[in-house]
């Protein structure tokens, strides 16, 4: 059989910008708040520790995501990852669960968030019931799923 990458955790990364935009949202709104708020922040030492502090745990959260995202490269690279091979079954979209989507191939249930960070193949839509695939995926308990999808690749249609 044949099949077409469409998931890889070696692609270009993007998952970065999304804490980092939530991160520039967040602290412009803080910085506005400690701007024109005169009855509970009314020291400028403690807005500028507050700053400091909601600043340092941003830019943690951030990097966080950024070495989990490493780590799942070298897991790929060093092919410490199992692989599971079959048909789609049993997949509910994100809308029907109003959460995540989850679907089974070869008795092996998967879990998916698009709103979770950390590298895993997490773009609704790309498998569907009837799909054959083959999955390279990390069992996790460290994460809101037990598995992360590390590569995934669909059966190509030919000839």
């Amino acid at each position: 059989m044949k099949y077409n990458t469409i998931f890889t955790v070696l692609e270009k990364d993007t998952s970065i910008v999304y804490p980092t935009i939530i991160f520039l949202i967040f602290s412009s709104i803080v910085l506005v708040i400690f701007k024109y708020d005169t009855l509970t922040f009314g020291s400028k030492i403690y807005k500028f520790f507050a700053s400091l502090f909601i600043f340092l745990l941003m830019v943690g959260f951030i990097y966080s995501i950024h070495f989990k995202i490493l780590e799942l490269k070298e897991i790929y690279n060093k092919k410490q990852y199992k692989i599971v091979e079959g048909i789609v079954k049993n997949y509910i979209s994100e809308v029907q669960k109003k959460h995540d989507e989850s679907f089974q191939v070869n008795d092996v249930n998967f879990s998916i968030s698009s709103n979770t960070f950390g590298g895993g193949f997490h773009t609704a839509g790309k498998v569907y019931n009837g799909l054959r695939v083959k999955i390279y995926y990390i069992e996790d308990g460290n994460f809101s799923t037990d598995k992360i999808i590390l590569r995934v690749d669909r059966q190509t249609l030919g000839l």
